[in-house]
């Protein structure tokens, strides 16, 4: 997929650090679907011109976005 492309790029030059989590962890259930809601909204916003510059005000913009009703659904 092209945003995890992006996405990978954004962690690189923005120091971004990726946690290691095992597969399993209960822990890992919902932040992947908080990740995946975030990754739907910045996909359904790129376009093949998109610079690295602009996907990362996506993503500030989108994750801006998400609601704390939907982070507390989610931990719940």
């Amino acid at each position: 997929m092209r945003i995890l492309f992006y996405l990978n790029i954004a962690q690189k030059n923005l120091a971004v650090e990726r946690m290691e989590w095992p597969p399993c962890s209960p822990k890992l259930n919902p932040i992947e679907h908080l990740w995946d809601q975030l990754g739907r909204a910045v996909c359904s916003r790129v376009t093949n011109a998109t610079t690295l510059a602009v996907l990362q005000q996506l993503l500030v913009e989108e994750w801006d976005a998400i609601l704390k009703q939907c982070v507390t659904k989610l931990v719940r």
